[in-house]
């Protein structure tokens, strides 16, 4: 065996996680989850010429998570998409990429069973503050199916946005992703 002496040095704390994106040459854009003050302290030095926020509505209500179902093909997926929007006033379906809605989209029409459909994906969106807001606020409207990219998969907030979703305890968001 080994008789000698072992010695570690260890540094803690040299990483600011705000300071990692001044590593690199281009910084094209940013996310954050802190309050305006301490967000904008630390854009500050980037020169960011357009910015978009999202509301938040963290923590301002219980999550329910429910029972997990795993699907072996698209049509089965598809089909317990349309089974538990059939039962809810606002359903959130994130799903892996554009190609993906498109599918669960033609799906869902040829039910015959949803005429509020909408999409949310980073080709087809406008990312504008205000148009943001609109956008989310009409996916979490009642009798709306919502497909959403995973682009907004974190960070995304889709409040109660009329006094049905509300009463019903809020929307539903079904992850279809597996990370």
């Amino acid at each position: 065996g080994y008789a000698g002496t072992l010695e570690f040095n260890l540094t803690c704390g040299s990483l600011l996680y705000s300071e990692v994106p001044l590593k690199y040459p281009i910084v094209l854009g940013l996310t954050a989850t802190l309050p305006a003050p301490e967000h904008a302290a630390i854009l500050k030095g980037y020169d960011f010429q357009y910015q978009s926020r999202l509301p938040s509505t963290f923590a301002k209500r219980k999550t329910t998570l429910h029972q997990a179902h795993l699907a072996t093909s698209k049509d089965e997926l598809f089909e317990r998409i349309a089974a538990v929007a059939r039962a809810r006033e606002a359903v959130g379906v994130l799903l892996k990429n554009k190609a993906v809605i498109r599918e669960c989209r033609e799906y869902l029409l040829g039910t015959g069973d949803f005429a509020g459909i909408a999409v949310l994906h980073e080709q087809g969106t406008d990312f504008r503050e205000e148009n943001m807001a609109s956008s989310i606020e009409e996916a979490s409207s009642s009798s709306t199916v919502t497909l959403v990219s995973a682009l907004f998969a974190r960070g995304t907030d889709f409040p109660a946005c009329d006094e049905t979703v509300a009463r019903d305890g809020g929307g539903l968001v079904l992850d279809t992703i597996v990370w």
